[in-house]
């Protein structure tokens, strides 16, 4: 069985009326005035909540596109250094190749002068001699001129540099024409 004189007991925040009774219509507002209170502390939790996820939302994009720029930095970086990494080794072989121009130059100049200070020498028409001259040059433009090295003066770095505009060749016999600048620059 029930009991039929439960009552139940209700705490207000509110301050109730000084009196003998309380109205109901004061207690319904009450628990009226309450109910929207709680209603409203509900919609601010729920506010909040989207609020936060909302800003972690943004936060995530933020660091995803600080990532984007970050990593389009690093490729433009990365772009340029390679860019003034190649410009730099092109002037370096065009450096080398003027160094290569010269010194072959040189030396088609010093064999036209020994031939020269040879043909001198000789009982050769003047003639013949510029004829023979000219020819040793434009063999050796060519690159279809000999070369003969004694071994201890044909250096690797001598060889890889003229192997392919002068025909070089071992050739003990020639100890006494050795250029000294040539072995100078090439050991």
């Amino acid at each position: 069985m029930s009991n039929p004189f439960h009552i139940s007991i209700k705490e207000y925040n509110s301050s109730l009326p000084i009196g003998p009774y309380i109205p109901s219509e004061f207690l319904k507002k009450i628990d009226w005035k309450e109910t929207i209170e709680e209603q409203a502390h509900k919609k601010a939790r729920v506010i909040l909540q989207h609020a936060e996820e909302e800003k972690t939302a943004i936060l995530r994009e933020a660091q995803l596109e600080a990532e984007k720029i970050k990593q389009k930095q690093q490729d433009k970086l990365e772009a340029s250094l390679l860019e003034r990494h190649v410009k730099w080794l092109l002037e370096n072989k065009k450096i080398e190749d003027i160094l290569v121009e010269s010194v072959r130059q040189n030396i088609i100049q010093a064999i036209t002068t020994v031939i020269r200070s040879w043909a001198g020498q000789q009982s050769i028409d003047e003639i013949l001699v510029a004829r023979l001259a000219d020819q040793v040059e434009k063999l050796a433009k060519q690159g279809s001129l000999t070369l003969r090295v004694h071994p201890k003066c044909l250096s690797p770095v001598l060889h890889e540099t003229f192997a392919h505009r002068l025909l070089l060749s071992e050739d003990e016999t020639w100890v006494s024409i050795r250029p000294f600048w040539l072995l100078h620059y090439f050991q």
